[in-house]
């Protein structure tokens, strides 16, 4: 999953406003549905700060 996670950064950094948001009230956290190279599924949880960064805060793999 390590070598996806260049990828999944930059999905967050350039989509952010597209992906589904997780609370329906809190617009600064999004959800992203990933595959990978090595992980069938991924679901990573972001967080846009204050200062505009965003904080990859979860990622759960699909195991199977």
């Amino acid at each position: 999953m390590l070598i996806d996670l260049p990828l999944i950064a930059d999905a967050f950094a350039e989509r952010f406003d597209e992906l589904q948001p997780m609370f329906a009230d809190r617009d600064d956290y999004r959800l992203l549905v990933a595959t990978g190279s090595l992980a069938k599924a991924a679901l990573v949880t972001g967080q846009l700060l204050a200062d505009g960064s965003i904080v990859l805060i979860e990622i759960e793999i699909d195991p199977y």
